[in-house]
């Protein structure tokens, strides 16, 4: 299945699952929003939605560039209040590698937690 999923990626392209846990009100839901096109050039209105999964855990999965250094937040909405939260404190930033990779895990953190919010990156073994 997996490689399945990296043969219908274009050339020069990553799969970038984002994810985070967090509990939210009823009726919210989680996005991410970014300086790039991919995440909406910080337009909350063109966020990438994210799904909820058991636990509060909330996922999506984006194909970027390769080489594309990107910063980003998470947002909450609620489509009946018309109400958009915006993730405080400063933006996060991923700088994805130019070479060819399978897979980019960014796990985020509503608050500022360094120990929780990390970049894995999963690059093919070299053969030398």
């Amino acid at each position: 299945e997996e490689e399945a999923e990296d043969a219908l990626l274009e050339p020069g392209m990553v799969n970038v699952r984002f994810h985070l846990t967090h509990a939210t009100e009823f009726g919210d839901r989680l996005a991410i929003v970014g300086c790039i096109s991919e995440l909406g050039s910080w337009n909350a209105e063109k966020a990438v939605q994210m799904q909820w999964t058991k636990g509060d855990r909330w996922v999506s999965h984006i194909d970027i560039p390769l080489g594309t250094r990107f910063e980003f937040k998470f947002i909450t909405y609620n489509e009946q209040t018309n109400e958009t939260v915006w993730q405080e404190n400063c933006n996060r930033e991923v700088d994805l590698p130019s070479e060819p990779m399978h897979k980019v895990d960014v796990t985020g953190s509503w608050e500022r937690d360094e120990q929780v919010e990390l970049v894995w990156m999963c690059l093919p073994l070299k053969c030398v």
